[in-house]
């Protein structure tokens, strides 16, 4: 349930930028591309608290370095705390790709905290990020080039650069061990699987 304050804070923004759910409801994330093979459908389901949702590219603070932001920033809320939720949607994730995605889950970030500061939320007490895709080309069975994927002599700077792709935490920022979860999606765009609050 929404406290007078947030009631209050949430005024400051553009109602059309983002979505307030509440507990017992299953929401549908869609990621509507420029190009229909892109387009990615997930479902969030809302079983306690409730969530705010904000796409992305509704959120870029100009005076940031870093202005690529992930698709969309959830915060959930409880009574006693906030957890950050920032989800990435991509139809192919190759090892260029992944860094590209890496510093959109940065931008996210610092747009979030600024969000959360400015709605004056409850502490954020985990972080957690996500990529949806439809094919993933960083596994080495999956790459149509497994030679670039070979271990030999010297450094391969492919394979370095997505060796987090293969962990279930990254570090973004100056934050370790934030749980990176992987959601494949099908050749429509839709998850095999949903994320629950």
């Amino acid at each position: 349930m929404l406290t007078e304050n947030l009631e209050e804070r949430l005024k400051w923004l553009d109602v059309n930028k983002y979505k307030h759910i509440q507990a017992e409801t299953i929401f549908s994330l869609e990621e509507e591309k420029k190009k229909p093979e892109n387009y990615a459908k997930i479902a969030i389901e809302v079983k306690t608290g409730m969530i705010l949702y904000i796409k992305g590219e509704d959120v870029c603070l100009e005076c940031l370095h870093e202005r690529t932001v992930a698709d969309a920033i959830i915060f959930y809320l409880s009574e006693t705390e906030t957890h950050l939720h920032i989800i990435e949607c991509k139809t192919t994730v190759r090892s260029d790709e992944w860094e590209h995605i890496k510093k959109q889950f940065k931008g996210a970030l610092l747009n979030a905290f600024a969000l959360h500061g400015l709605l004056a939320l409850k502490k954020i007490t985990a972080i957690y990020v996500y990529t949806a895709f439809r094919r993933d080309k960083i596994q080495p069975q999956n790459n149509p080039n497994p030679v670039l994927l070979k271990t030999g002599v010297g450094t391969n700077l492919n394979l370095t650069n997505s060796l987090d792709w293969f962990d279930e935490t990254i570090k973004l920022l100056s934050i370790p061990n934030i749980p990176h979860q992987k959601i494949e999606l099908d050749e429509n765009g839709c998850a095999n699987t949903s994320i629950i609050f």
